[in-house]
């Protein structure tokens, strides 16, 4: 008797470990794009690594850079980005700490198409961390289109179609920061064409 409760216990007690979000293994999405090449693009234009692309919707912001590392800032301001490009930038840049895990990742491009993958977090699903996938095609030196976006913690797949528009600035935050650079993993699996 003893036995069969004591199994039973352990059941629910896993069955209880799972639903509350501790086994998190289900809903995480492997980060890959790291561990592949940086570009094929036949003569296809590259994003450009010298400012920063803001949405047309005004509340999100991409950074590229050269060594195939994006930052993807997706926090409102209060106004559109795009209306006032250097106040934005000024925001972002006196806002929260860049160097954390969320929103920093690797993008890869094929072609026009770019596949994006970063580290997001929000604390209402499941897996608070875990990895966004978005699909852009760069349209010329100015504009880039994000196609699709997926989170994977919520199995959420949007088709946005989002313009972003390109600016040049000086500022970038420093991507040698970035928390990936400092991961074992991450320099492990590192594709030779990134380093």
């Amino acid at each position: 008797m003893f036995r069969l409760a004591r199994g039973t216990y352990l059941l629910m007690s896993l069955g209880i470990f799972c639903g509350c979000g501790f086994v998190r293994i289900t809903c995480r999405k492997p980060f890959a794009v790291h561990t592949t090449p940086i570009s094929h693009r036949c003569g296809h234009l590259a994003p450009r690594t010298d400012g920063v692309y803001f949405s047309e919707n005004g509340f999100q912001a991409l950074f590229f850079y050269s060594n195939g590392q994006v930052l993807a800032y997706a926090r409102g301001l209060g106004f559109n980005y795009t209306l006032y490009p250097d106040s934005a930038l000024h925001l972002i840049e006196k806002g929260r700490p860049m160097f954390t895990r969320d929103n920093w990742g690797c993008y890869k491009q094929n072609g026009d198409s770019l596949a994006i993958q970063h580290f997001n977090y929000h604390p209402e699903y499941i897996c608070n961390r875990s990895v966004v996938d978005m699909l852009a095609i760069v349209l010329d030196g100015q504009h880039l289109v994000v196609r699709s976006t997926t989170y994977h913690a919520s199995r959420e797949s949007y088709a946005t179609n989002e313009v972003y528009q390109f600016h040049h600035s000086s500022y970038k935050p420093d991507s040698s920061q970035a928390w990936l650079n400092h991961r074992l993993w991450f320099q492990k699996e590192l594709h030779v064409d990134r380093k």
